[in-house]
C-alpha cells in the first residue's frame, strides 16, 4: 500500500478475492479504512494485488 502507516488505518478489516483482471487467476482487494492521504484524513484506501 502506498503511503504511511498509521496505527489506526484498520489495514486488512475488509479482503475480498475475485478475477478483477480477468486472466482467470484470483486476484485480492484488501482495504486500510482509515488511510490518511496527505491532509485528508479518515479517506481509507484499496490495494489490489493481481497474483502476478
Amino acid at each position: 500500500m502506498p503511503g504511511v502507516d498509521e496505527s489506526s488505518d484498520y489495514f486488512g478489516y475488509a479482503v475480498s478475492l475475485g478475477d478483477i483482471d480477468g486472466d482467470g487467476l484470483a486476484d485480492a482487494a484488501v482495504c486500510a479504512v482509515y488511510e490518511s492521504i496527505g491532509d485528508a484524513t479518515l479517506t481509507g484506501s484499496v490495494g489490489i494485488n493481481s497474483g502476478q
